[in-house]
């Protein structure tokens, strides 16, 4: 065993185990210490202390008596072997990993359709494993937080969603984070359908139905729930008082309403991507007014604004994508590139992951000053980027020019891919010696870094490169005075004449809102003005402008399914029902009890006579991915995604016998309704 590589260790741990069917053979010191030790060097253990390193090995000894024993059992069905919890005691393995008993929406009456009824049981496929059809997911390690049913329930939507959308080649991912975080607290630990539920997100909402009708009937459209799809017969005009005081108004209730139903949001941080007036593009004349009339509105409500306008976004595309006149859909994605970036760190994983509530606290020093500047580096096509390093360097130093800038204004940072923290570092601290750049006085470190390991994706066939590595940079810098002043200036050019104004009054607005909202917004850019000042003052230099966050950057944006069906609860017990549903609709979320053998399990076809049956027992879900029959037992069994990653089981899946409501596996039995099947769906 000593002699074993890190790649081989396993292997050998696997015949070492092998070897002790014999049980009438006592095991040597010397066996049980090379096991342990290679059971250390594989999954990587470092106690804390000689006393723990004694009680770990004690553990792994009972654990290898009990594989021994079990496996020595010549009528046995399926095998045990080491794996991740082999030092632990069962008491530790039920409080890290499992939930407690629940009690799950089972139903005693059927409650769901069968898809093809008219498809009978004989005709039915006699052995299936969705892996085939590449719609399953990797599997993932759920850790210690016993969210299983979170692992459970989004695997089994995004296997439903590439069913639906018939990606062969690739499921789409979602965020067991973002729903263990969007869920209630009765769904935190509910091993059923209801958890589908929590996964209906953010509403979509406009006053006329152009764009919203285009997500209803476009490609993305199973990924939103019809009822969230919100849009009224008519567009604002170009007028602010007739969104805000008359069409507005109409839908505001409806809208409220559907943002309850998905989100406690009192509680949450309310952060807007705002497209700025321009400076030279305007497509309406009134855009100075609709603006200050909608930052007046919209101050005392969001907690974070980030900044754009059309005209940066144009001149981005034209000189870093060779893009001679770009089209919304041009500027749509740039702009959903640097939303992407901004929540990587809630979808995956990273050496300096950090939240969006912990940017806006290193980044808004005064409830007012929230007003963000934004760049991403690199913006090059597909082209530029076979010619281009792209270093930790120099695309940090690209995100700080003012040509990055998503505002026409003078700049400052977030990363992702294949970065590490050494050369951010690096990277800051050669930013922090150019003169160009200054920072506040009263903040230490001017930045805030987070690192996230997933390289940035693209939309096929869009206009970005798809690169290992990206910076988006979000910043509170007091350049972004100069766009307040801008727009204050076109606004007195105009309110100086009373110029459509009385379009505004006709709308029910009062007159005296257009110079309350103008004081407002000259009070913010005094504000701004004055904490440069203060810097200033205390540097001996003319300017200075206020920054602090950066976020190393991420992949595509996190996906807000939505359900058009809600979930489909199958009748408790019934397997021939669960079998028809993986058959001809997809995988089912299931749960069941592990009792304290399961995980032990190495391989074969799991039968317990110690786990109970029950839908007030069950304790751990899993994804239901597949079925079939055994050649060496004999025995039928349900194939089984778990969420103890690729060490655990046949590389992190298991097989249990079926038909025998085993462990109470078909007592909580549920998958996401997605609409009617595609007739050119994968099964057909």
């Amino acid at each position: 065993m000593a002699a074993c590589s890190r790649t081989a260790l396993l292997l050998c741990l696997a015949k070492t185990v092998a070897s002790w069917t014999d049980a009438s053979k006592p095991l040597t010191a010397e066996e049980v210490r090379n096991a342990f030790d290679g059971f250390k060097a594989f999954f990587r253990r470092d106690y804390a202390d000689e006393d723990e390193e004694a009680r770990r090995f004690s553990n792994f000894q009972a654990t290898m008596e009990t594989v021994r024993q079990h496996n020595s059992d010549e009528q046995r069905t399926w095998d045990m072997g080491l794996n991740q919890f082999s030092d632990m005691t069962d008491a530790e393995f039920e409080s890290q990993v499992l939930m407690a008993p629940q009690k799950c929406s089972a139903t005693g009456s059927p409650s769901y359709q069968m898809p093809s009824p008219t498809v009978p049981d004989s005709a039915l496929e006699k052995k299936m494993d969705w892996r085939s059809y590449g719609v399953i997911s990797e599997v993932k390690n759920q850790g210690s937080c016993g969210s299983c049913w979170a692992f459970s329930t989004a695997g089994c939507l995004e296997a439903h969603l590439a069913i639906k959308m018939r990606s062969t080649w690739k499921a789409p991912r979602l965020s067991e984070q973002q729903l263990v975080d969007c869920a209630q607290a009765p769904l935190l630990s509910t091993p059923n359908a209801s958890v589908f539920e929590a996964v209906r997100r953010e509403p979509a909402v406009d006053l006329e139905p152009t764009v919203v009708d285009e997500v209803r009937t476009g490609t993305y459209r199973q990924l939103f729930h019809p009822e969230q799809l919100i849009s009224g017969k008519e567009d604002a005009a170009n007028n602010f008082a007739r969104g805000h005081y008359t069409i507005g108004k109409e839908i505001v209730d409806l809208v409220l309403d559907r943002i309850r139903l998905s989100v406690d949001y009192g509680k949450k941080s309310k952060i807007s991507f705002t497209v700025w007036c321009c400076p030279q593009v305007a497509t309406a004349v009134v855009e100075p007014y609709n603006t200050v009339l909608c930052v007046h509105s919209l101050l005392e409500h969001t907690d974070v604004t980030i900044m754009y306008d059309n005209e940066a976004l144009y001149d981005i595309c034209r000189r870093n994508l060779d893009i001679e006149r770009p089209t919304y859909t041009n500027l749509n994605r740039l702009i959903a590139q640097i939303i992407s970036s901004l929540t990587a760190s809630l979808r995956f994983d990273g050496a300096l992951n950090v939240d969006i509530t912990e940017f806006q606290t290193n980044l808004v020093p005064y409830p007012r000053i929230h007003f963000m500047l934004t760049s991403y580096a690199p913006v090059i096509s597909a082209e530029k980027a076979y010619h281009e390093q792209l270093s930790v360097a120099e695309i940090t130093m690209s995100v700080f020019e003012p040509a990055s800038m998503m505002v026409k204004c003078d700049p400052r940072h977030l990363a992702g891919g294949d970065v590490v923290p050494k050369d951010v570092n690096a990277a800051v601290a050669t930013i922090k010696t150019k003169r160009t750049i200054q920072f506040v006085d009263w903040c230490p470190t001017g930045f805030k870094c987070g690192i996230n390991y997933q390289p940035p994706t693209v939309v096929p066939g869009g206009d970005l490169a798809k690169v290992m590595r990206a910076c988006c940079m979000i910043s509170n810098s007091t350049a972004i005075a100069e766009v307040f002043s801008r727009i204050d200036h076109k606004f007195d050019l105009m309110y100086s004449k009373r110029a459509f104004v009385h379009h505004y009054v006709g709308e029910g607005m009062e007159e005296g809102e257009f110079s309350e909202a103008r004081e407002d917004l000259a009070a913010l850019e005094k504000d701004y003005e004055e904490v440069g000042i203060e810097t200033a003052e205390g540097e001996g230099e003319e300017g200075s402008n206020l920054t602090d966050g950066l976020h190393f950057e991420p992949r595509s944006a996190g996906i807000g399914v939505k359900v058009p069906g809600g979930s489909v609860n199958i009748t408790a017990g019934d397997e021939q029902a669960l079998k028809r549903a993986i058959a001809l609709v997809g995988p089912v979320s299931v749960a069941f009890q592990v009792a304290s053998d399961f995980r032990h399990y190495s391989s074969g076809v799991y039968s317990s006579k110690v786990c109970k049956s029950g839908p007030k027992d069950v304790n751990h879900a899993v994804l239901a991915i597949g079925y079939g029959k055994d050649r060496k037992s004999g025995k039928q069994y349900w194939l089984i995604k778990n969420s103890w990653d690729y060490d655990w089981g046949e590389e992190g899946f298991f097989k249990m016998e079926a038909f025998k409501n085993m462990c109470g596996v078909a007592d909580c039995m549920a998958y996401p309704d997605l609409g009617p099947r595609d007739p050119e769906s994968i099964l057909v």
